[in-house]
């Protein structure tokens, strides 16, 4: 299984289907394969800063994928080096 670092351009689109990556997302995902996703929690906080500037329903959204993503691997930031070596 491969293992992929997704960062807040991957999350965003995911959770928003009208972002223009939408698409771009999907494609990856299907020449990916089978695959294992990693990212940090500063990821996290970008996700959630993204949505900020959203109405309470969007706000809403992104806390939900937040807390849905805590069952993939989140790195602390300062230990993405050593992970990924």
């Amino acid at each position: 299984m491969k293992t992929v670092f997704a960062d807040t351009i991957y999350w965003v689109p995911v959770s928003i289907r009208v972002i223009k990556w939408h698409d771009a997302v999907v494609l990856a995902e299907s020449a990916l394969g089978d695959f294992q996703i990693i990212t940090t929690e500063l990821v996290l906080m970008e996700i959630l800063n993204f949505y900020a500037e959203y109405n309470q329903l969007l706000r809403q959204s992104a806390a939900r994928l937040v807390r849905n993503m805590l069952n993939i691997q989140i790195l602390r930031s300062s230990s993405i080096r050593t992970k990924l070596s």
